[in-house]
């Protein structure tokens, strides 16, 4: 008799998978995860550098990527993927602060966010999802603070264009540079600068470091 599972499993045999991870350890974990489902992992890099060389040599319908890289970050990666005109599903897992690189991960063009802080078992159902043509953003997932909850409605006010400058700003690079990378003029990226320091109540940049270092931006206010 045939299992009532066997679709769903020829579908995860469908999914081949890259795995962009500088850890060894969550590598591994996550590639037995993957393969106990029956999903293919065909590739592995440990940085931005050759995980673009693997995309482009076995060209798989998923990766899932690690914010913190050595060269790039993860972010950065899937920026840079979608402008090659990757077309695949892109999971971006990271124990910073959820909300903000949730966005930072819509933003960029990736199809879920897994925070680390979770389940391993989440990821599989973000790569089901994403191979199913949904998104995964499950900003809801676990219970904030108070300073976080202050910090997440202050992040929603920005907009798609402000987070993405938010970033690049907390990264250190200049208006110049953050216009080559988003392809606008340095007097569009003052605009959004402009905008995004008054929604966060900051006069300067100064206050802007302050307000991440604050707030804690770079790590993450989920509860156990």
């Amino acid at each position: 008799m045939p299992d009532l599972n066997d679709g769903d499993l020829t579908e995860e045999r469908n999914i081949s998978v890259v795995l962009i991870n500088r850890y060894p350890l969550e590598s591994i974990a996550i590639k037995t995860l993957l393969e106990n489902k029956g999903m293919s992992v065909t590739g592995e890099a440990i940085n931005g550098m050759d995980a673009l060389r693997i995309v482009d040599q076995l060209k798989p319908n998923t990766i899932i990527v690690d914010v913190d890289l050595p060269d790039i970050d993860g972010i950065g990666l899937v920026e840079t993927l979608r402008k090659r005109l990757y077309k695949g599903s892109i999971i971006v897992t990271s124990n910073k602060y959820e909300y903000f690189y949730s966005r930072c991960t819509a933003s960029a063009g990736g199809n879920g966010f897994v925070s680390k802080k979770g389940t391993i078992n989440i990821i599989l159902s973000a790569v089901q999802a994403a191979h199913n043509g949904y998104s995964y953003f499950p900003f809801s997932q676990h219970r904030v603070s108070g300073e976080g909850t202050y910090a997440r409605n202050k992040l929603q006010a920005l907009s798609e264009q402000e987070i993405i400058v938010l970033r690049h700003l907390l990264e250190g690079a200049s208006n110049f540079h953050i216009a080559a990378k988003m392809d606008i003029s340095s007097k569009t990226v003052s605009t959004y600068k402009s905008r995004l320091m008054k929604k966060l109540n900051c006069q300067t940049l100064v206050e802007l470091i302050g307000f991440a270092n604050k707030f804690r931006i770079d790590e993450s206010f989920i509860s156990d």
